[in-house]
């Protein structure tokens, strides 16, 4: 049960669909009695306040959930601006990788979602330096990460990994790196990806709305598959690095300070500025 009338109450959804034939299942199934589908949209029609992190992804709550559209709210989604020190990686955080050459970074959890196999073979076949700072996610399957490490343990030292780096030191990952990847399938729109430009490096990011909202034209866009990934990773590392300008839009556009105020409005408060 939600909370008594004057009680305020928000929910706010984290993912967005990207198959048509799972959005036909949502449509379908908030109508069955006893399903997931229906509970979930009943809470979400039920709640005051939705907050979303895409107008995307507020169209889809509207379509799928029936929510009213006077009920969504959107906010987007901010990072951290801090710069990073590109001296710094390479004097404690470099794990192997040649100085003398440029290097790919992926941050991110090893899984399928986020394409982490497809991103090493892309690498593996672009022939550039890949370092991947994550770990394997619980749920991916055994087989899934064994052909990751095999790959590592097969490139001579040209793709390496560091399992956590402390939030504070990411910063200087994106300092000293070209492009980042992060070629997931329905991002929202990638954390990482919003800190990476920030950083000044290139962008390589999976297609989806709500990703598009974000970066606009700031970034090389995949389809998913190895080759789209490869062609990317080859563009972006042509091009000189922070080439879109990525790094001052993303600063100016996405704070946590802009979040917070839009966050705060959307609970009704509207005189925050």
């Amino acid at each position: 049960m939600l909370t008594p009338p004057g009680v305020l109450d928000v929910v706010s959804p984290i993912f967005y669909e990207a198959g048509a034939f799972q959005c036909a299942l949502w449509r379908v199934g908030r109508g069955l009695r006893g399903t997931v589908r229906r509970h979930v949209a009943l809470l979400a029609q039920q709640a005051r306040v939705m907050i979303v992190y895409s107008h995307a992804k507020a169209r889809q709550v509207q379509q799928l959930w029936g929510v009213a559209a006077d009920h969504v709210h959107v906010v987007h989604i901010g990072c951290d601006t801090s710069l990073g020190n590109a001296a710094s990686f390479w004097d404690t955080l470099n794990p192997g990788l040649d100085p003398s050459e440029l290097f790919v970074l992926s941050v991110g959890r090893w899984e399928p979602r986020k394409r982490a196999l497809k991103t090493v073979q892309a690498a593996r076949k672009a022939g550039t330096q890949l370092l991947l700072v994550g770990q394997p996610a619980p749920w991916a399957p055994s087989s899934y990460i064994g052909h990751i490490n095999a790959i590592i343990a097969a490139s001579h030292g040209r793709i390496r990994s560091i399992p956590w780096v402390e939030h504070g030191q990411v910063c200087h990952c994106y300092a000293a790196t070209h492009t980042h990847v992060l070629a997931s399938e329905a991002e929202t729109p990638g954390l990482a990806s919003l800190e990476a430009g920030v950083g000044g490096c290139n962008l390589v990011v999976g297609e989806s709305p709500p990703v598009r909202e974000y970066f606009a034209d700031m970034a090389e866009y995949t389809s998913g598959s190895v080759a789209s990934i490869q062609d990317a990773i080859l563009r972006t590392m042509s091009q000189p690095r922070d080439t879109h300008g990525q790094s001052r839009i993303i600063a100016d556009s996405f704070t946590w300070e802009k979040s917070a105020v839009a966050t705060l409005r959307a609970y009704g408060w509207e005189s925050v500025n």
